[in-house]
């Protein structure tokens, strides 16, 4: 279940009845982090053999009202969203038949939950992309001359993720809608989706990702070469009632950064990292 075709941003963008089962499947997985197995997921909605679910994850069979109503009770579906899900199938039946389904469409419709093309990266869409490699994927993903090859991928990555951190980072972007499947490239980014980190959020996970960049650049000292690379550092003194006015400062070099020398047509990908910090104590800590 880890090479399915389609996947959805949110049920309610879901375009079939497997689209929305792909998705409830991906976001379960994300939450448990261990995938779990069609003979699992068969058991738990009351099958004792597997094929029949099989057969709808390949497209094969059409959702059975028995199993949609098994899997609206198995993943704690919403009396809106298990409506969602009978019409998403009944608009398939008609389809099939060559039948009018206009007044299902339009139902469908009024259930429908838009959402902004950009993605803000709360706390909690911030714990499924931690790690580093998803943001560096991200730009590997949009190079011109990329290869949907997962050698040709983890060689991009220098050795530094497994072919199983690439394939659960391609899951967790799927998840969050900022990838799409694409005919020629494999992968895309969804066009319009951008990712924005919010800022001063006190999470673990955004602490684990910038330990990881760091932990990067330190590699970098040895690994790549001077003419590669760039390590600037300056020890101050400084009013620490300047520090809001600081933090604005960094914030709008990096954007004017970014903006200045962020090449589309690159195939490169470098990390700009800017740690700032005390060596002494604060207000808060013994002096």
């Amino acid at each position: 279940m880890t090479d399915q075709e389609r996947h959805a941003k949110s049920l309610y963008d879901a375009q079939t009845p497997l689209d929305a089962l792909m998705h409830l499947i991906a976001i379960r997985n994300l939450k448990r982090r261990v995938p779990i197995s069609v003979n699992q997921l068969s058991s738990k909605l009351g099958y004792r053999s597997p094929r029949a679910l099989g057969m709808v994850l390949k497209g094969q069979r059409q959702l059975s009202q028995a199993m949609l109503w098994s899997v609206a009770k198995e993943f704690n579906l919403k009396q809106r969203e298990t409506r969602f899900l009978e019409l998403l199938s009944a608009r398939e039946r008609l389809t099939a038949r060559s039948l009018d389904a206009g007044k299902t469409d339009a139902e469908i419709q009024s259930l429908i939950v838009r959402e902004e093309p950009e993605l803000s990266l709360d706390t909690r869409t911030i714990s499924y992309i931690a790690n580093w490699y998803h943001f560096v994927l991200k730009q590997i993903v949009e190079s011109p001359n990329f290869k949907n090859s997962e050698s040709w991928i983890l060689k991009r990555l220098r050795g530094k993720a497994s072919a199983a951190q690439v394939t659960s980072a391609f899951q967790n972007m799927f998840a969050i809608g900022l990838l799409v499947k694409d005919k020629a490239r494999g992968w895309k980014v969804r066009e319009g989706a951008n990712i924005r980190g919010s800022e001063d959020i006190p999470s673990e996970a955004i602490r684990q990702h910038h330990a990881q960049m760091m932990q990067r650049a330190i590699e970098a000292l040895s690994e790549q070469n001077v003419n590669e690379r760039e390590m600037l550092a300056w020890t101050l003194r400084l009013d620490p009632k300047r520090l809001p006015e600081i933090k604005t400062y960094l914030r709008e070099m990096g954007r004017e950064f970014n903006a200045k020398f962020s090449d589309p047509s690159s195939s490169k990908v470098f990390q700009l990292n800017v740690q700032f910090f005390q060596h002494t104590p604060g207000d808060s800590e013994t002096t």
